[in-house]
């Protein structure tokens, strides 16, 4: 099968086709949450009152299928499927009208993944932000929210590697690879694309058991710098890196606010006293 994309071909209306993919992805974020609804409500989970034994329903039967164990580190079947139901979804909205555009495929894995980053930290906040729309509307537990937030993460991995591995393989095949790669823009995208990839690592289960401590301080320092590396990667991404910076910041001002509460608690008022 010949491949159907060409580095001459360049679509007369480019910037809006990348403008409109990234807004129907970011809008179409409400779905997971209004699917769990839906899907909890037809199948409810394993873990209810109702005894799965005396359950002879097709869906109740699903239903524990689903909430058994994936592969490792994956959490159950259900938590999978959403997530690889997501992947595809994005890859389907990436790849739509196209046509043989080879820099329109390759901008848009880049803005579509960067359209999900808002959601993705509203995921790893949690019921940290008691206005969170995603715990409200979900209803999941930390601990699933949280699972949640690394399979989507990873979803956003794979986006971002084939933003840049499409950029690297034109820039070779064009000839620019000696002069695109010393440009700041480059250079920040690709920093961006580690940071991704350390958060990626060090959220494995392995890492996370072996030191907890370590995931935490590099998930909250690779976060930031994320946006920042972002923010000055390209201007187009900006809204969306706005956003999620918003969150961070809530977070971040949230946890603060916990530590000088339970410090005064601690020391009887004196907050100042801990150093």
């Amino acid at each position: 099968m010949q491949w159907p994309y060409s580095f001459a071909e360049q679509s007369p209306n480019r910037r809006d086709l990348l403008d409109k993919a990234s807004r129907i992805a970011q809008l179409s974020t409400l779905l997971p949450p209004l699917l769990l609804l839906i899907i909890h409500a037809f199948i409810p989970y394993s873990r209810s009152k109702r005894s799965t034994k005396s359950a002879s329903t097709f869906f109740a039967k699903f239903s524990t299928w689903l909430d058994g164990p994936s592969l490792p580190d994956l959490g159950t079947r259900r938590q999978s499927l959403t997530a690889l139901l997501w992947l595809a979804w994005l890859l389907h909205i990436i790849t739509a009208k196209t046509g043989s555009d080879y820099l329109l495929l390759t901008k848009r894995f880049g803005i579509v993944a960067a359209s999900q980053l808002p959601t993705h930290f509203l995921l790893g906040a949690g019921s940290i932000l008691p206005f969170n729309p995603i715990v409200k509307m979900t209803g999941l537990s930390l601990r699933e929210l949280n699972t949640y937030h690394r399979l989507f993460g990873r979803v956003l991995i794979v986006l971002f590697v084939c933003h840049a591995s499409l950029y690297l393989n034109f820039y070779v095949q064009m000839g620019f690879m000696a002069k695109r790669i010393r440009d700041s823009d480059v250079q920040l995208g690709l920093a961006a694309l580690w940071s991704f990839v350390g958060l990626g690592i060090t959220s494995l289960e392995g890492v996370r058991k072996g030191s907890y401590k370590l995931f935490y301080y590099v998930h909250v320092t690779l976060s930031g710098a994320i946006l920042v590396l972002l923010w000055f990667h390209v201007v187009h991404v900006r809204a969306y890196v706005a956003e999620s910076a918003v969150v961070y910041a809530l977070v971040a001002w949230k946890r603060r606010k916990e530590l000088v509460r339970t410090v005064e608690a601690v020391t009887g008022g004196r907050a100042g006293e801990v150093k």
